[in-house]
């Protein structure tokens, strides 16, 4: 990278200005000359010589000793001489020679030019002396005329500045090493530019202002293609994120605050290069696409050692930017959403911990649910459900400006505020309006699970699970879409995770138990068939928790698909024992969860069972629930044909609880109808029964098998054999009851029919 700068003039390096009072072009600090002789007419010659005398631009100031001690107390205090005019015979015949070694060994000040003057050519230093003492120029006073003297002083100044500008690029030179290498340290933008600003004073020594600018966005253009300083200020937006001295007051503000600058910052940025006139000075800082600028101001015009350290701090700057940049680019998608640019979940629960060590107690936390996305999804496409994410993104961040705003799940977002800010009327009321996607003006409701932060402990994870809790109870509800969460969500919450452990546990120590209740023929008595249930046994005689308690669990878990498998394949094994026992009921019927049936290997598992224990299929009944049988009709269709193959009889169970299609009931391939419980309770008293007649009169229409459930009473079994039900299971012939009681039963009733 190049840096322009227009370099100061150098043609007229001595002159003698004709009028000693004119104004000198800059305010440079002049020369300093230590005159050192104890002759005080030498001093008067010398300053006529020199008073109106300019070299390289600058005046000259001397200051006069008459005598060796008196030059040792001036340097004692003040060394910036630049040349030091020193006469050898003052106290002693070698009182400047002695002088030049004090100077040299006992003050180390190496960069001073040393001229030797003397009245007395005896008394010239040896050529060894000369060497030794670093004397840089020697001269009788005599020979020193009007213009010997001034090209004597010019060429001991042109040293004394090569010499100086060589160990000012030195130290610069070390300077920049150690500032690049902190630099480089630094991973924020922000304190990269707050340091690349300090950096600066440290480097040149001298006060500093600035500033550090960087791009936002690229709306149109890339930086390359602009052509002129107008595209570019019409394309780029630049921020100055750090300013130090006069800019203070700009920092955190846009460009267009300091105009005064705009025409060199932008010339940078067209000419992609460094720039540097007078006493300003602007970096190109590129990397990753992005550019910066650092506008640099000094007290003085800008030397060519400075020059020269702009250019190479500017390229360890680029660097150092570069990394900083990529750096804050690879955190800030950790932290996002890319499709959406808000917040993502970990991020959201950070954020959430800060709001609550804040103590920000009069805030609430809503978790925001799209109703029905997966069919908006699968209808549309992702194209269009991408879209539709990233408007309802733009539509929180128009609603809630000042608000946390994350998405926390495929299809939910997560709102953090004020109470009056955020509730559900509120959050309800942006949803009225339409989104329009593509084409498509797609109407939204929501659910929304909402946490007040002074009802949860243990920061943002926490209210996270809460806010969730409620959103759960929320999609429970057949008429509120909403919740708030309270401690009773929570108690609940925790006793229904501790069953779940428990009863995962329980399972893989093979701690739950197959009870199996018969099923009777209401006209003979024989039994047809048994009932496969699951029991959680305590091992004391009672049991954890009833079917109805931990079943819902393990559906709500996903561990029914296991337990499931188990039941199946349990029940197959202890009707192989009935069988070999000659107490065969028939056949056994298990109930199949809903999450069982979605299984894609559900199937195939009830044909691995049949086969491996070589039982007759039509011994194996499956109970279907009306809810199963009536969702995606297509795939259950087709499951129940399979199942059919495979020669498996299957039940509709806790029919009359749903709500059938009879043109779907009657498309599927099924063998009977259980009729609920509830139902069969009715019959009492010589009244109720009608559904319980109308079930039996659809399965006589439908040509299937009817089993009632629940069969408690004689009036009940007499009702039903008179409307011609098949079977019947239930506490009038027996309860549910593990495999050794189930045989002595089984038994009784064989030997009870054959009598």
């Amino acid at each position: 990278m190049t840096m322009t700068m227009t370099p100061e003039s150098e043609d007229d390096v001595l002159f003698i200005s004709d009028n000693p009072d004119s104004p000198t072009e800059t305010q440079r600090e002049p020369w300093r000359i230590l005159v050192v002789d104890d002759d005080p007419e030498v001093h008067q010659v010398t300053r006529l010589v020199l008073k109106r005398a300019m070299v390289m631009g600058r005046s000259l100031e001397l200051v006069d000793a008459y005598s060796m001690e008196e030059c040792k107390k001036i340097l004692s205090r003040d060394q910036n001489f630049a040349v030091i005019l020193l006469d050898v015979v003052m106290e002693t015949p070698d009182a400047g020679l002695q002088l030049i070694g004090h100077i040299r060994d006992r003050l180390n000040l190496q960069m001073v030019r040393i001229i030797l003057r003397t009245g007395q050519p005896g008394y010239a230093p040896e050529l060894d002396v000369f060497s030794r003492y670093d004397i840089n120029d020697y001269h009788a006073k005599t020979e020193l005329t009007h213009a010997r003297l001034i090209t004597a002083i010019t060429a001991a100044l042109r040293a004394y500045q090569q010499i100086s500008d060589n160990a000012e690029s030195r130290d610069l030179m070390a300077r920049i090493a150690r500032l690049s290498a902190q630099l480089s340290e630094h991973h924020s933008l922000s304190d990269l530019a707050t340091r690349v600003l300090l950096s600066l004073v440290d480097l040149f020594q001298v006060p500093v202002s600035g500033f550090f600018v960087t791009q936002s966005t690229i709306h149109d253009a890339d930086a390359s293609e602009v052509e002129s300083e107008l595209d570019m200020q019409e394309n780029m937006d630049l921020r100055i994120i750090a300013a130090t001295g006069r800019y203070r007051e700009f920092e955190n503000q846009g460009l267009a605050q300091v105009p005064e600058h705009s025409g060199l910052l932008y010339r940078s940025l067209c000419e992609a290069q460094n720039i540097c006139e007078d006493r300003f000075a602007v970096l190109h800082l590129y990397g990753d696409f992005v550019v910066a600028l650092v506008l640099i101001a000094f007290d003085d015009p800008i030397t060519p050692v400075q020059y020269q350290a702009l250019e190479l701090f500017s390229a360890n700057l680029s660097s150092a930017y570069a990394s900083a940049h990529l750096f804050e680019k690879l955190s800030f998608t950790a932290d996002r959403d890319l499709l959406t640019r808000l917040s993502n979940r970990q991020h959201f629960i950070r954020v959430l911990d800060e709001m609550v060590v804040g103590g920000e107690e009069n805030h609430t936390l809503a978790i925001i649910d799209i109703n029905h996305f997966a069919d908006l999804n699968d209808g549309l496409g992702q194209d269009a459900g991408d879209s539709l994410l990233r408007s309802i993104a733009h539509r929180l961040i128009d609603g809630w400006p000042n608000c946390s705003l994350a998405r926390v799940g495929g299809d939910i977002f997560g709102l953090a505020g004020p109470d009056d800010l955020v509730n559900y009327p509120a959050i309800a009321e942006m949803f009225k309006t339409t989104f329009q996607v593509e084409d498509n003006f797609i109407p939204i409701t929501v659910t929304v699970g909402l946490c007040r932060f002074v009802d949860a402990e243990n920061g943002g994870l926490q209210l996270l699970k809460s806010a969730n809790i409620a959103l759960n109870r929320a999609k429970k509800s057949m008429v509120a879409h909403f919740e708030y969460f309270n401690s009773e969500m929570a108690d609940n919450t925790r006793w229904r995770l501790q069953v779940i452990r428990e009863l995962r546990r329980d399972f893989d120590l093979r701690k739950l138990d197959v009870w199996f209740q018969p099923q009777v023929d209401l006209l003979t008595g024989h039994v047809h068939g048994m009932e496969a249930l699951i029991r959680w046994p305590n091992g004391t005689g009672g049991f954890v928790h009833p079917p109805g308690v931990f079943i819902p669990l393990a559906e709500y878990s996903g561990l029914i698909v296991d337990i499931g498998r188990w039941v199946l394949e349990k029940s197959a094994e202890t009707l192989l024992i009935l069988n070999a026992e000659d107490l065969s009921p028939g056949r056994v019927a298990v109930n199949v969860s809903m999450p069982q049936f979605r299984t894609a290997t559900f199937v195939d598992e009830v044909e691995y069972v049949i086969r491996s224990t070589g039982l007759n299929p039509a011994s194996i009944e499956l109970e279907i629930t009306e809810s199963i049988a009536m969702d995606e009709p297509k795939v259950v269709q087709n499951s129940f044909r399979r199942l059919k193959d495979l020669g498996t009889r299957i039940a509709i169970d806790d029919f009359g609880t749903g709500y059938s299609s009879m043109g779907h009931l009657r498309a599927l391939p099924i063998d009977a109808i259980k009729i609920d419980q509830m139902f069969v309770k009715e019959i009492a008293n010589g009244k109720g029964g009608m559904f319980v007649e109308t079930i039996i009169a659809l399965s006589k229409r439908l040509g299937v098998e009817t089993i009632a459930e629940g069969v408690e009473t004689l009036e009940q079994v007499e009702f039903l054999r008179n409307l011609g039900c098949i079977d019947a299971q239930g506490w009038y012939y027996a309860k549910a009851m593990p495999l050794n009681e189930l045989r002595a039963w089984l038994l009784a009733n064989k030997q009870a029919r054959t009598q």
